[in-house]
């Protein structure tokens, strides 16, 4: 059916009715495609309000007079980002009230098709621009670069189905844009409330904007009180002081007066005692070897303090084939006095335990029991350790989770967006354990101030995070918080905060970079956790909790990026299996400015801990390699690198193939970051266990030595390499590096050739006792060096295009 058609039917239908009450719903009319192109083209230019009005008069958009969509552009006046063009910020709010006003009848099927022309057209205009900017935009005499920028953000996160999202700019960008600039020169004179560096950084660091997303976030933090991080003073973007206190030892607080408790501080306190004998009793029976899954958690019921709280599943939940109990979870921090402080153990004050129970009892709650791990954890080491391995199913299984934080507590709840951006820079977020709790939870609940000694308890889901449904009308900072926090999120599962990267071990390590834990191996304990590891135990060591956060499930191999390898740590040993590994997986984060996205670069890691993959190799010894620095810190491995120093014929460079650049690199001289290896020489092993593609290959073997950064005119030949093979000792034993002249069945000539060094293929073939046969020598790949001078091309490139040519 032709666009005339569906217009003729839908304008003899009811719905049109409906439908005409938006003056912008409608068919484009002809021409607006080329007028739409124009002002992508000219968008951030002089010639750009030209543009714009010869794009308006084209589509025929107006200024909608719709009740319910003059209703939605009050609302988004005041969540527009602001923008000295204000004749364009009035037009995206009318495209975005219009869009979001008449979702209903945005869809690409009878009987709506074509009718959502004229506001898809203008939207795209807005999402498109943002790839139109370059480094010239924000030096141009446009001098409202960033605000339409922001603008185009804001409008490209109204309809997530047409599939646009945001530009990410690097940094050399944005200190050309003034905005961003003064941002900046506000923190530096810590305008506005006290707020923790750190914090703030980390959150910035996780947002898609970075820091675009600056100026919004110092905006909406005008709007939280004074004296909110009052104790942050002297945090710096990479430390915050309060980390290092001891939280253990704080003093467990007092809710005197509050919600009917007993308990007066003025006078002798009370407290309640939960027996531990009752915690270890209920865990005494069972072994290590138990599965997890089928413990029940060991919550106590609101009323008594002598037995543990008989539990059974709850009926008419969610179908996530998961048990579900009728407890209250409680998911705090120690450092605001809700831990056990210097009581014996099990004993805590009676007012903060009915300060818990209240909420419990609460309708939003309405619970039987509390978890809480100040008086639920037993204490006999067998038992606890088994307790430790089942934490997070104590959240998972709960009917609901209460998040407790003192400066939330005291954080006066709005709608504004406001306790969402609190929420995102809460002591409560920045911890470890914490982090594990949310995720686990599949109910939300957290406290926040309301009045002078008040409470309200708000659902995070429901009332806290902006909702995708109505992107638009959030503040930009509200949103980024809101994408945060929904990274840990496992209920509900949207479209928008669904995660696309299949490794597990970058996500938890995404998520443990900013986050704190009292002890080195609670991070390990939580990524093996988060990871969902259903052999780990409590009392392994940091090496085998790492191995096995490599390895994951993989049946035959798993895969690590190339710039995580390229971290400079101390690695698990020096020569063998796992020598390219640091001692925590947790360090795999490698060099911080190297792309991420390296498809067609993963190096597969074999299940008896040997790394292999296609790298670029050059020796050290070539005149073309020279290391400017190095990034290993340990004594021992800078040894390792000066002895490397006096021995080069024995060492290679290793880079990646492809190689994948930074944005702001010069690719003509730049410094790269590359593994230093001993090169062993080549074997026929067959490895079964990795990717089909590269079994039957013959393989360079080599030691890891350490990370290095070098200056590269040639960036060295492809090459199967496997670091760590379990063989290496034994061929270091018998110095089998005489082979590494072999370097991947090429010849000096094949090299030479290659590089089409015209000086050296002369100095080659003019020394005596080198004839025909050096000239006919085949490589690995059977080409003679001529062929190499003529073609250039890669030794694997031949393999590809006809793997039996071998003339």
């Amino acid at each position: 059916m032709s666009k005339e058609s569906y217009t003729s039917f839908v304008s003899g239908s009811s719905t049109s009715q409906r439908l005409n009450e938006c003056q912008n719903l409608g068919t484009a009319p002809e021409g607006f495609s080329d007028a739409k192109k124009k002002l992508w083209r000219d968008m951030f230019t002089p010639s750009a309000r030209g543009c714009f009005a010869e794009f308006c008069i084209t589509i025929q958009l107006r200024k909608c007079q719709n009740e319910a969509c003059r209703l939605a552009a009050k609302r988004l006046q005041d969540m527009a980002p602001e923008c000295p063009w204000s004749d364009l910020r009035d037009w995206a709010i009318t495209v975005v009230a219009c869009l979001t006003n008449n979702r209903a009848f945005l869809a690409d099927e009878p009987p709506y098709l074509y009718l959502h022309q004229k506001l898809k057209a203008a939207f795209d205009v807005f999402a498109h621009s943002q790839y139109c900017v370059t480094e010239s935009t924000w030096s141009s005499p446009h001098n409202d670069a960033f605000g339409v920028f922001e603008i185009s953000r804001w409008v490209s996160c109204t309809n997530l189905s047409w599939g646009h999202d945001y530009v990410v700019l690097s940094n050399r960008v944005a200190a050309k844009v003034p905005a961003i600039v003064q941002a900046m020169g506000k923190l530096e004179r810590n305008v506005g409330p006290k707020i923790c560096r750190r914090r703030l950084w980390n959150l910035l660091n996780e947002s898609k904007g970075r820091l675009f997303d600056l100026p919004s976030l110092l905006s909406m933090l005008q709007r939280f009180p004074n004296d909110y991080h009052k104790k942050h003073g002297d945090c710096v973007p990479d430390t915050c002081h309060l980390d290092d206190d001891n939280t253990t030892r704080v003093e467990q607080q007092h809710k005197c007066g509050t919600h009917g408790s007993e308990c007066v501080s003025t006078i002798e306190p009370k407290f309640l005692e939960f027996e531990p004998r009752i915690l270890n009793g209920a865990l005494k029976n069972e072994t290590t070897e138990l599965d997890l899954a089928v413990l029940k958690p060991t919550a106590w019921p609101l009323e008594d303090t002598k037995t543990l709280l008989s539990l059974q599943p709850l009926p008419n939940m969610p179908t996530d084939n998961l048990p579900c109990y009728d407890y209250m979870a409680v998911s705090h921090v120690w450092a605001d006095g809700t831990g056990r402080g210097s009581h014996p153990i099990g004993t805590v004050n009676k007012c903060l335990w009915s300060f818990f129970v209240f909420w419990a009892k609460s309708p939003d709650i309405d619970c039987k029991g509390i978890w809480w791990d100040t008086i639920c954890m037993p204490t006999e080491q067998k038992q606890r350790e088994l307790a430790l391995e089942k934490m997070h199913l104590n959240y998972r299984y709960a009917k609901h989770t209460l998040i407790h934080d003192e400066g939330l507590v005291n954080f006066q709840w709005k709608e504004d967006g406001s306790p969402c951006v609190a929420l995102a820079l809460s002591t409560w977020f920045t911890r470890g354990w914490t982090a594990l709790e949310l995720m686990e939870s599949r109910s939300v609940k957290v406290l926040f101030g309301n009045g002078p000694g008040g409470y309200v308890l708000k659902d995070l889901d429901n009332d806290i995070l902006a909702t995708e449904d109505n992107w638009p009308y959030h503040h930009l900072s509200h949103r980024m918080a809101s994408m945060a926090i929904m990274k840990l999120r496992r209920w509900p599962k949207t479209r928008y905060y669904r995660q696309t990267n299949d490794n597990p071990l970058n996500k938890i390590q995404s998520i443990l970079r900013t986050r704190y834990t009292s002890w080195s191996k609670d991070r390990l304990i939580i990524a093996c956790l988060m990871a969902g590891m259903p052999e780990f135990r409590s009392s392994w060591n940091k090496t085998r909790m790492s191995q096995s956060l490599v390895l994951g499930s993989a049946v035959q191999y798993a895969t690590v990026s190339w710039s995580a390898i390229v971290h400079g740590q101390t690695t698990m040993r020096e020569m063998g299996p796992w020598s390219w590994c640091p001692v925590s997986a947790l360090e795999l984060t490698g060099y911080k400015n190297w792309p991420q996205e390296e498809v067609y670069n993963a190096c597969q890691v074999l299940k008896d801990g040997s790394l292999t993959n296609m790298w670029r190799s050059l020796p050290l010894k070539d005149k073309y390699a020279k290391i400017t620095r190095s990034e290993n810190a340990n004594a021992s491995i800078k040894l390792r690198l000066e002895i490397a120093r006096l021995h080069p014929e024995k060492y290679l460079l290793l880079t990646p193939v492809p190689l994948l650049l930074r944005p702001d690199s010069n690719p003509e001289k730049d410094e790269y970051p590359c593994l230093l290896v001993k090169n062993l020489g080549v074997s026929n092993r067959v490895f079964d266990d990795c990717e089909k593609k590269f079994r039957q290959k013959k393989f360079r073997h080599c030691q890891y030595i350490g990370t290095v950064f070098a200056e590269l005119e040639f960036l060295g030949i492809p090459d199967m390499v496997c670091i760590g093979c379990k063989e290496e000792e034994s061929w270091l034993e018998n110095d089998i590096s005489r082979r590494a002249m072999n370097w991947g069945g090429w010849s000096d000539l094949h090299i030479a050739a290659f590089r089409k060094d015209k000086v050296k293929i002369e100095e080659i073939l003019n020394q005596e006792k080198v004839g025909e046969d050096l000239r006919n020598q085949l490589s690995e790949w059977g080409q003679n060096a001529a062929y190499y001078f003529v073609e250039g091309r890669y030794p694997h490139q031949d393999r590809e295009r006809n793997p039996n040519n071998r003339e």
